[in-house]
């Protein structure tokens, strides 16, 4: 007997329920909502090897903790690797963490929610592990998400070269040991200082103390949330922040904070946010953190285990930070933007690195209609960059023109589809990438994937 087809009104039922417990929206238009409602069922489906309507009746008979597990692998997006975002981080550390260090006279929290697999919160331990702060081991970074099996891996921290991509050979000497298989895993030292955990954060009850969090990171995350959603959202975060707090999130979604009660504070000419607003600005840089003897003693503290060890700070101008450079660009290419040739794309590209989208944007368009397929997906990526998707797209198919097999502009358009919830656009970028890779060897290296192999990649499809 044929199973009976599931009605559109099941997939708006699915669709309400992810919106009501996640606050996600799978789709601004109700019809790709209802597509990619019924995709999800169907993978599903061919997963646990049940029927349709048997897995909607499962799906929606669960409990709230159960039905987190049960979909969340399917609604969250795992694109993310170490080091993202240069110019973001450099600021976290020369700007922000020294407004912290000065200010705040207890071991800094950093969250970062939304965290996926655990690049970023690691990256962050990184770097303020090495930081000439004096912090010592006077922080501790947090990272939750969703997807379970994300979590999973983060906390073995073991990675391949396609969550290096943007990293050179000395910083992952510099942070990783070598596993199994051409794996690494992020030392001890950082990986002592990350606790992992699953949060929902729209319904979740936060598992810290309001004003407890310093650093929020929540990057490339509330532009899936519907409007209540991204409500509940931010004022969980106004909760947990502490007075001097610091929210990070990802360029394309600082408009989506207008009207929000965050004050938008802005540094080298990005914007963040404060809970409060700053009476006089950034608070100066100090040169001197409180050492144990002369800290001021909070008993909420006293049994937090890295509360031990603030030490002594030092200034900038007495000791450079280690690796800085190579947080500030990875290519080490110091160019003067006036002086830069246009048809130098590989500068380009460095000055986008350092975050420089405006000017590398206008010298790719000053290449004109290039044959170069890479140049309209360095274009395309800048255009993501800023939050221009449409344009994004229309470059990434003129790459694709030129360059049928061209890989990277297939992940992009990947990745693209499964932001806006297009189903069926991310069936077909996935079929298509998939076919490209699998007439690969394993250890074929991707052209312009930043070092990453064929099997990197197809290992990073099994999550998308």
């Amino acid at each position: 007997m044929k199973a009976p087809r599931l009605s559109a009104e099941h997939m708006d039922r699915l669709v309400s329920s992810i919106r009501d417990r996640f606050g996600i929206v799978m789709a601004s238009d109700p019809l790709k909502a209802r597509e990619r409602a019924s995709a999800l069922v169907q993978d599903m489906s061919q997963n646990l090897d049940e029927k349709q309507d048997r897995v909607f009746a499962w799906i929606m008979e669960r409990s709230d903790q159960e039905f987190v597990e049960l979909i969340s692998p399917y609604i969250t997006v795992g694109e993310t690797y170490f080091f993202r975002d240069r110019k973001t981080l450099k600021s976290f550390r020369e700007r922000i963490l020294p407004s912290l260090a000065s200010n705040v006279k207890r071991p800094i929290k950093v969250w970062s929610a939304g965290c996926s697999t655990g690049e970023e919160p690691y990256t962050l331990a990184m770097i303020m592990e090495d930081s000439t702060l004096g912090l010592g081991g006077g922080f501790r970074v947090y990272g939750t998400d969703l997807n379970g099996n994300s979590l999973k891996k983060a906390k073995k921290g073991v990675y391949g070269r396609w969550s290096f991509r943007g990293m050179s050979d000395l910083e992952i000497a510099r942070y990783f040991d070598p596993f199994e298989d051409g794996f690494f895993q992020v030392k001890e030292r950082y990986r002592s200082k990350v606790s992992f955990g699953s949060t929902n954060l729209v319904a979740s009850i936060l598992p810290w103390r309001d004003g407890e969090i310093d650093v929020i990171f929540c990057r490339n995350v509330i532009m899936y949330f519907d409007d209540d959603g991204r409500k509940k959202v931010l004022e969980g975060f106004m909760d947990a922040l502490s007075p001097c707090g610091w929210l990070i999130v990802a360029a394309c979604e600082t408009s989506l904070l207008d009207g929000s009660p965050f004050h938008p504070t802005h540094i080298d000419g990005q914007t963040f946010f404060r809970p409060t607003e700053p009476s006089q600005g950034l608070c100066h840089f100090t040169s001197r953190v409180w050492p144990p003897s002369e800290e001021p003693q909070d008993p909420a503290w006293e049994n937090d285990p890295y509360d031990d060890d603030y030490g002594y700070g030092v200034t900038e101008e007495e000791v450079p930070p280690p690796y800085s450079h190579l947080i500030e660009d990875p290519s080490n290419k110091e160019v003067e933007p006036d002086t830069v040739p246009s048809v130098d794309i590989d500068v380009i590209r460095a000055m986008a690195d350092r975050g420089e989208r405006e000017r590398a944007l206008e010298l790719c368009l000053s290449l004109g209609n290039s044959t170069d397929p890479y140049v309209h997906y360095l274009t395309s990526i800048i255009y993501q960059d800023v939050g221009n998707l449409t344009d994004a797209k229309e470059r990434l198919r003129k790459a694709l023109f030129l360059d049928p097999s061209f890989v990277m502009a297939h992940y992009s358009l990947l990745g693209i589809a499964i932001s806006e919830g297009n189903e069926r656009e991310r069936t077909r970028n996935l079929r298509n990438l998939r076919g490209i890779l699998l007439e690969m060897t394993d250890n074929d290296v991707i052209p312009h994937g930043d070092g990453a192999t064929a099997k990197d990649l197809l290992s990073a499809l099994a999550n998308l």
